[in-house]
C-alpha cells in the first residue's frame, strides 16, 4: 500500500507545478526539476503496484490529448512517467489496453468538462469543474482491483491539499 503515499505525493506535487507553470516569473532551474519530482513521485508509484501503468498511462493520454500538458513541469514530468512505465515494462508489468483507452477517455472528458466549468455558474460550475469522471471510471472497475480507485482518490487528495493551501496564501496576500 505505499503506491498510496506516493500518489497522495504525486497529486500534490501536480498541483504545485501546476501553479508555478502559471507564475509569470519561472525559472528553468525549478520547472524542470519540479516535473521531474511530481513524475517520479507518480512514476513509483507504478512501480510499487504494476496494476496502475495502464491507469497512469491512459491518465497521461487523456491529459496530453485535452492540451494540459503545455509546460516544461508537465513534459518533464511525462517524460519521468514514460521512463518509469518503460522500466516497468522490463519488468513485467503488462498494459491492459481496456484500462488504458477508459482512463485516457476519462481524463480527457474531466479535463474539457473543467474547462466548461471555468465559463458556468452556481452548482452548474461546481458539478462541470469536479472532475468526477476518473473517480467514477476508476470505481467502474474496482471488481477488477481496489487499487484503481485507491490510487485515484490518494493522488485527488492531495491534488485538493494544494488547492486549499494555494487558495489560502492567495486570500492572505490578497489581505481578505
Amino acid at each position: 500500500m505505499l503506491y498510496v503515499v506516493f500518489a497522495l505525493i504525486g497529486g500534490f506535487l501536480t498541483k504545485v507545478a501546476d501553479c508555478y507553470s502559471e507564475r509569470k516569473r519561472r525559472s528553468v532551474i525549478i520547472s524542470a526539476p519540479l516535473g521531474a519530482i511530481y513524475g517520479t513521485a507518480i512514476g513509483v508509484s507504478g512501480l510499487l503496484n504494476t496494476l496502475l501503468i495502464s491507469l497512469i498511462g491512459g491518465l497521461v493520454i487523456g491529459n496530453t490529448l485535452a492540451l494540459k500538458v503545455d509546460r516544461l513541469e508537465h513534459f518533464t514530468a511525462v517524460a519521468v512517467i514514460l521512463a518509469f512505465a518503460a522500466y516497468s515494462g522490463q519488468m513485467g508489468a503488462v498494459v491492459d489496453p481496456v484500462i488504458l483507452v477508459a482512463f485516457a477517455i476519462a481524463a480527457f472528458a474531466d479535463e474539457k468538462l473543467h474547462d466548461l466549468g471555468e465559463k458556468a455558474s452556481g452548482n452548474k460550475k461546481a458539478i462541470l469543474e469536479a472532475r468526477l469522471v476518473t473517480p467514477l471510471t476508476a470505481l467502474a472497475f474496482v471488481p477488477l482491483s481496489i487499487s484503481y480507485f485507491i490510487y485515484i482518490v490518494a493522488f485527488d487528495l492531495g491534488y485538493y491539499i494544494a488547492v486549499r493551501i494555494a487558495q489560502e496564501g492567495t486570500t492572505k496576500r490578497k489581505g481578505l
